[in-house]
């Protein structure tokens, strides 16, 4: 699955380090719980049509749905 699909931020391969992946870059609040991520402006579906953050969000919250089963559930 994630050779499939990029999220938001990747893993550098040599140290595993956050690196831009969906998004081109993100803040973290002061206290941490807050993550603001802005995404590539050339981000696209296989179709030609852009990437949204509503893609993103809705993606996330399926990959949450306890009615989905997902294995990526037990990552977070």
């Amino acid at each position: 699955m994630m050779a499939l699909f990029e999220g938001l931020a990747a893993e550098d391969p040599k140290d595993l380090h956050p690196v831009p992946g969906l998004a081109e870059s993100w803040e973290i609040s002061p206290d941490g719980r807050v993550y603001t991520f802005h995404l590539r402006k050339n981000g696209q579906w296989s179709d030609g049509s852009p990437l949204t953050a509503d893609d993103c969000l809705q993606s996330y919250k399926r990959m949450l749905t306890p009615g989905f089963a997902s294995s990526m559930r037990t990552w977070l």
